[in-house]
């Protein structure tokens, strides 16, 4: 049966549907709404009857095509979930489910009963094994849900947003260890893959809108033109804007260290080499970043920054009516949809 995927955070929401047709895939439908700000605070839903209405509103009149179905696949956001991989001492598959939820209560930042919790095993290792552990607030949980049952929606999966982009930008038979960098308006997720699985995430806030911000503060103009500088001219000074480059360092310096502290976290805690530093999200196109975040990591990274590809993970995906541009703000919401392929 088909289903789509709803990308949800304080910003906007995001929907998604593909189809497969004749040994191609196709956008069946997508949408874009961003929020009001009554809507959700801090990535928790405030308003659920203003947001579901909103959804309903995206579903009936998208952005592109038509959803045919009720059924969908929703991510959480990143700031309201734990992800991390922890190693337990056990071999034996029969041990490992009270294993786990033994082990995890010194991992999980919350009490176990206030949580939905679940894990997977990601490698077996001599004498031990790595898990994958997932949880998210009950209270976050719930919201979401009874949003999508209000909107007359039938929930049939429910993530991690980082779970969402693993699988649109990861390649899987590669079991490659890379750095994602999901730069979205208000927060920027960190997300660290390693052998082709998650290994843990960080949440913080130096992302697009600290950029604009930057922007409005020096040149006096407002958010809305400082945007539009944002996207023209980047972090490069022009004859026009001399100074952009001046304003925007400090900004670009604390994002790099943010970058920097994962990093070291990842090699003080693993042998695996970073292969790939990707960006994604709505401000990954955002000129010159990824040659400034390469010049700022050279010394830890060792590989360059580039913007990623969203539609990587489909090949056979037939004329996506998405520029280069949207489909970046898209990528969590494609991650969804090839789920509901999968499915």
């Amino acid at each position: 049966m088909p289903s789509f995927g709803l990308q949800l955070n304080g910003s906007s929401l995001k929907l998604m549907q593909l189809r497969r047709s004749g040994g191609k895939v196709h956008v069946q439908s997508y949408s874009y709404v961003s929020l009001p700000k009554n809507l959700m605070a801090n990535d928790a839903i405030v308003d659920q009857d203003g947001l579901a209405t909103l959804i309903r509103r995206s579903i009936e009149k998208p952005a592109f095509g038509a959803i045919t179905t009720n059924r969908v696949s929703i991510s959480l956001p990143e700031s309201k979930s734990f992800v991390r991989v922890m190693q337990i001492p056990v071999t034996n598959e029969s041990q490992v489910e009270s294993a786990v939820m033994f082990e995890a209560e010194s991992y999980v930042p919350m009490p176990m009963d206030q949580v939905y919790f679940d894990w997977k095993i990601v490698r077996k290792l001599e004498g031990a094994m790595e898990v994958l552990i997932v949880a998210s607030p009950k209270e976050t949980v719930d919201a979401y849900i009874n949003v999508l049952e209000k909107a007359h929606l039938k929930p049939i999966a429910v993530e991690v947003e980082s779970q969402s982009l693993e699988r649109a930008l990861i390649n899987q038979k590669t079991q490659e260890t890379a750095l994602l960098i999901d730069i979205d308006a208000w927060q920027t997720n960190l997300i660290m893959i390693e052998r082709g699985n998650l290994q843990f995430t960080s949440s913080i806030p130096i992302a697009g809108s600290t950029f604009t911000e930057r922007i409005s503060q020096a040149l006096g103009v407002t958010p809305q033109k400082a945007e539009s500088i944002k996207r023209e001219v980047g972090l490069t000074s022009t004859p026009e804007y001399p100074n952009i480059k001046a304003a925007l360092q400090p900004v670009l310096v604390s994002l790099s260290e943010e970058i920097k502290n994962i990093i070291k976290f990842h090699y003080d805690h693993s042998q695996e080499k970073i292969t790939n530093v990707l960006l994604c999200g709505g401000n990954a196109s955002t000129k010159n970043l990824p040659e400034a975040l390469t010049e700022a990591l050279k010394d830890i990274a060792g590989v360059p920054v580039v913007v990623s590809n969203p539609w990587v993970n489909l090949p056979e995906i037939q004329d996506p009516p998405l520029s280069y541009e949207q489909s970046l703000n898209f990528t969590a919401a494609i991650g969804l949809a090839i789920r509901t392929l999968e499915e």
